[in-house]
């Protein structure tokens, strides 16, 4: 029997994430994993994997719409920051908007979410620079004057974190030492 002929019989497709291609199983089960390792060649695979979706769709007609599935999103803050919950240190003295999400870049399905790959969105430097570029977020000159100022602001985040529970006493000193070290060198403060 020619290749086609069997993955016509099956009830199989590939599908491609990341560079790799999965086999979703259909009710045939293991007869339909006999078939994938029939072909070695993707393209041609996908070509009848195509075939197989047509023929389906004559036999069963067109997906019908069961429900709506929503896309749940996170209330943020006048940063642009998530609320609710535990926020961390880096969230209570931000230096920008912190995101869980982002778009993907040209060339690659351009806009497009690119999700679970989280991006940093840095405030304007002054104040101009936030007038000039239309950001509605407040300036990092604005909540830092100095760059002691936002060290003092660190500080009282972390007591307020033990305080609360929500940091060991043990890691007090290395969380402080670490946001510093990123801030003091990411450029953003002022001298």
């Amino acid at each position: 029997m020619s290749d086609d002929r069997v993955f016509a019989k099956c009830a199989w497709r590939l599908i491609p994430f990341m560079g790799l291609l999965y086999l979703a199983n259909y009710p045939q089960g293991e007869r339909a994993l006999r078939c994938a390792a029939a072909s070695s060649h993707a393209l041609r695979a996908r070509r009848l994997v195509r075939r197989c979706d047509a023929d389906r769709l004559r036999n069963h007609g067109a997906a019908q719409r069961i429900a709506d599935y929503p896309t749940l999103v996170p209330q943020v803050d006048a940063d642009g920051n998530d609320r609710g919950g535990v926020s961390s240190l880096s969230l209570l003295v931000p230096l920008g908007t912190y995101t869980g999400w982002n778009t993907r870049a040209a060339g690659h399905s351009e806009g497009d979410a690119c999700d679970l790959t989280g991006s940093f969105i840095p405030f304007p430097k002054s104040d101009a620079d936030a007038r000039s570029n239309g950001d509605p977020r407040k300036a990092i000159q604005t909540r830092y004057p100095s760059v002691q100022a936002y060290d003092t602001q660190v500080d009282a985040a972390v007591r307020t974190l033990v305080s609360q529970g929500f940091m060991l006493a043990d890691d007090e000193q290395p969380a402080v030492a670490q946001l510093k070290t990123q801030a003091h060198s990411s450029g953003l403060l002022g001298q």
